[in-house]
């Protein structure tokens, strides 16, 4: 054997197997998965859409072949279905059934693992094990629907006209079916306002608004739960029980009445403390909601030498167990030093809503002043030793968002000196220090409160720190204890991020500009460059059939939202597009972006639908039998031809609508030929079938072939027979050698 062929086979090797492809790892063949897929549990909706995330961005084309859904007895494949797949992370199929699905029914959903990647080289490998395309790889998941209706309000406490109900109730509302819980939340509204919070049962089908304070005596409630409550399905609500949702539901209950007169629970200073700051606030506490003027003009206080009413300072109203139940006076003026200061509430004055005024010696009786005055007394400090301290700032430590244009509000717990806190306070952000000097100052109530304005707005995204140092003081001098430990006051908070201007534009559509052979029934998807708001988006778009006279609008609707507001799709509604026309679809200006811009510019584009197609028949006859095996042909750019079956009809099952020569031919009779035009108006049976009807076919002119042919042949016959027998009658007598004939007369 030679040595020359194993040193060249040898030498293609490395090459041969450079060439095969490289075993599928994990670590070197990036497969794709699924990484979430909805809808999934006992609710969905009957219109979809069914979604799937993919971890890479995949080959839309292999994933709609790929997929399917049963509900047992039927399947439909990815053709019963309106696609919409992202143009961008994060990268998501949407499959938005062209027909709803049945209430009350659970579903599979698969998507084979022949579904690749966007290279087309790498298939699904759903379970993750770094060979994809293999039956373990499929996805696949279930779902059931949900009933179909829109929800409505099954029961509510306290129930509707329910009188008496205890001031300590929450309000509950529950309904038939699983909610949409911020939805419903925004729907509730209740009057007289309350502040409250609100939480759910695990079934999302009972929601409990609990007020913050006790509700008000003797006051009537009318709570509303707004038609655009929507179920988890995105059904609003049907608060009238007619089937038909998106209208309130309404009912109303009234409290116990309000039957003791208010008291005094507690108060600050305490009766009989000495040394209290001069900058103390008087702090009063009752036992309900008191009416906020009355107490006002019930307040006094006096050092013995002069008496101060409420004007002096102001009042300022909180909420412990009911709303204004808590007040707090803080007056512009220090207390004086060394004085006994007495506070007096009028029990004549003083009143809760219901009228009972103040209770102020807690016997149960409102007997009104003197004997229900509220009076106590305290001690102030012989000199002014209380370090001022920031009790307010806006905005506050830690806000986001801020505007550019903001002020500085700073509030002290006494009167400053104006000119030390001003020398004191900056504002500093990483370029620059706003100080006096760039600014202006503002101060109000007793020069406990100041506003600094800068003189320039902030710059946009950028975060500062508000700063006021000791140097800060109080009319008697102390400095400012600005953290508790004798330190700087400071508090941080960021500007807004720079608002985004730039118009939004439309980046692609499905169909695209010009495209053609469109289905009836597209699910039509617009792509932007930025995230929009959908209310306005979803009003500014329009559809239109051009025809030869003025356009015919289409109805839109069925919209869904995709790509993180960057794409919407939709489809005409409650109607198929007609065959071979052209559309157009139109969004104004009146869309914005989730910034509010308009649109760029009015966008628009056409497409045209797909001419008919469908299934022609018609049958042929002749003498007014079914003619069996006449050739039929249909004949334009291209040829689709059969044949007559025994009872004379023909069928070709898929053609498009067109202008065409239908032409039909059979042995011994006149071809048939004509031109002929398919179309939608031609169509029956839904408009899927054309029938041509019946084509009679004409014998050919004299005997037919075969029959000729045979007379031919029997003539040719004869002829040949007839000059034989004449042949043989004119032969002479012909002389042998070897024999000679005899004479005449031995003949005789």
């Amino acid at each position: 054997m030679h040595s020359r062929p194993l040193v060249v086979l040898f030498a293609f090797l490395p090459l041969v197997a450079a060439m095969l492809p490289a075993p599928p790892t994990g670590a070197l063949a990036p497969y794709p998965e699924a990484t979430d897929w909805t809808p999934t549990g006992d609710a969905a909706a009957l219109d979809g859409p069914l979604r799937i995330a993919w971890s890479d961005p995949m080959n839309t084309t292999s994933v709609e072949a790929a997929f399917s859904l049963t509900d047992g007895p039927s399947i439909w494949n990815g053709t019963s279905f309106a696609w919409t797949h992202a143009s961008a992370p994060p990268w998501t199929s949407t499959a938005a059934p062209l027909a709803p699905f049945s209430a009350l029914t659970r579903y599979t959903a698969s998507v084979a693992p022949t579904a690749t990647d966007a290279t087309d080289l790498h298939r699904l490998d759903q379970d993750g094990d770094g060979d994809g395309g293999v039956p373990t790889d499929a996805l696949t998941w279930s779902f059931r629907t949900e009933n179909g209706t829109p929800p409505r309000v099954g029961s509510t406490s306290p129930a509707d006209g329910q009188a008496n109900v205890p001031v300590a109730a929450a309000i509950e509302v529950a309904f038939d079916e699983r909610m949409e819980r911020s939805s419903v939340e925004a729907a509730l509204a209740i009057s007289p306002s309350l502040a409250g919070a609100f939480s759910w049962d695990a079934n999302a089908t009972r929601v409990t608004f609990d007020p913050v304070y006790f509700l008000g005596y003797g006051t009537t409630y009318a709570v509303t739960v707004l038609g655009t409550a929507k179920d988890a399905n995105g059904h609003p609500l049907d608060g009238d029980g007619d089937g038909a949702g998106g209208d309130p539901y309404a009912f109303s209950f009234t409290t116990e009445p309000d039957v003791v007169p208010p008291r005094v629970l507690a108060v600050t200073p305490m009766p009989g403390t000495t040394n209290v700051s001069v900058s103390t606030t008087l702090g009063m506490r009752f036992s309900e909601t008191v009416d906020r003027a009355s107490v006002e003009a019930a307040l006094s206080f006096t050092d013995g030498r002069s008496t101060w009413d409420a004007t002096a300072g102001w009042l300022t109203w909180s909420g412990v167990v009911f709303a204004d139940d808590a007040a707090d006076f803080n007056p512009f003026a220090n207390f004086p030093v060394s004085a006994t200061i007495a506070v007096r509430l009028n029990g004549s004055l003083a009143r809760d809503p219901a009228g009972f005024t103040l209770d102020g010696d807690g016997d149960g009786t409102a007997e009104g002043a003197p004997q229900d005055d509220v009076v106590w007394s305290f001690g102030t400090e012989a000199a002014d030793a209380t370090r001022p301290r920031i009790v307010a700032v806006d905005p506050q430590d830690g806000a986001a968002d801020v505007s550019e244009t903001t002020d500085v509000f700073l509030r002290f717990s006494e009167p400053m000196d104006r000119r030390s806190v001003q020398d004191a306070f900056s504002i500093v952000d990483p370029v620059r220090t706003w100080t006096k000097a760039d600014g202006w100052f503002s101060w109000a109530l007793g020069d406990e409160v100041v506003w600094y304005t800068p003189t320039t707005t902030l710059p946009f995204d950028r975060e500062y720190a508000i700063t006021v140092t000791p140097a800060a003081r109080d009319v008697n001098g102390n400095p400012l204890d600005g953290d508790g430990a004798g330190g700087n006051f400071t508090a941080r908070f960021r500007t807004r991020p720079e608002p985004d201007l730039a118009p939004p534009t439309v980046v692609s559509t499905i169909p695209a500009d010009g495209e053609s052979g469109v289905g009836r029934d597209p699910r039509v998807s617009i792509t932007f460059d930025d995230a929009m708001d959908r209310p306005s988006t979803e009003s500014a778009m329009a559809m239109e059939a051009e025809t030869f006279l003025d356009p015919i609008p289409i109805p839109l609707g069925d919209f869904a939202w995709d790509a993180e507001d960057h794409t919407v799709s939709f489809r005409a509604v409650n109607q198929s597009l007609s065959w071979n026309t052209a559309y157009i679809v139109w969004v104004s200006q009146a869309a914005r972006d989730d910034a509010g811009n308009p649109l760029a510019s009015l966008h628009g584009f056409r497409f045209r639908t797909a001419p008919w197609s469908g299934l022609v028949v018609g049958s042929v006859t002749s003498e007014g039998a079914p003619l069996v095996g006449a050739s039929v042909r249909l004949e334009n750019e291209r040829t689709q031809a059969t044949q007559t079956a025994a009872n004379g009809t023909f069928a070709f099952p898929n053609v498009e609508g067109g202008v065409y020569t239908l032409t039909i031919s059979r042995s011994g009779y006149r071809t048939f030929a004509r031109g002929i035009t398919l179309d939608e108006a031609m169509a029956i049976a839904n408009h899927s079938v054309i029938d041509l009807g019946e084509f009679r076919l004409e014998p050919a002119e004299g005997l037919p072939v075969g029959l000729a042919v045979g007379v031919l042949f029997a003539t040719l016959g004869a002829v040949s027979a007839i000059g034989l027998l004449l042949r043989r009658r004119r032969i002479p007598t012909e002389h042998f050698e070897g024999m000679e004939e005899e004479p005449a007369e031995e003949r005789r």
